[in-house]
């Protein structure tokens, strides 16, 4: 994205509402957080170690946050 700006910037330009739609996407993606769900097994944690995977930090989410109802709150912009 920069490079793309600095192009515009350089040409004196401003940027196209492409482009700023593509800035604005980034900008919510590095402030997202993003979630693994995988369904629960029997030792899953000793399983996903030997991937050199941490799977309880998601786990506790999986189990103590309601991802499903927060994932259709209206701030989650599904339909970019």
């Amino acid at each position: 994205m920069a490079a793309e700006e600095k192009r515009f910037a350089d040409a004196g330009k401003i940027p196209d509402k492409f482009l700023q739609k593509r800035r604005a996407q980034v900008e919510w993606m590095k402030e997202t957080e993003f979630c693994v769900v995988v369904s629960q097994e029997q030792g899953e944690v000793e399983e996903f170690r030997k991937w050199k995977l941490d799977i309880l930090p998601h786990r506790e989410k999986m189990m103590h946050r309601d991802l499903d109802l927060e994932f259709k709150k209206s701030e989650h912009p599904s339909g970019w």
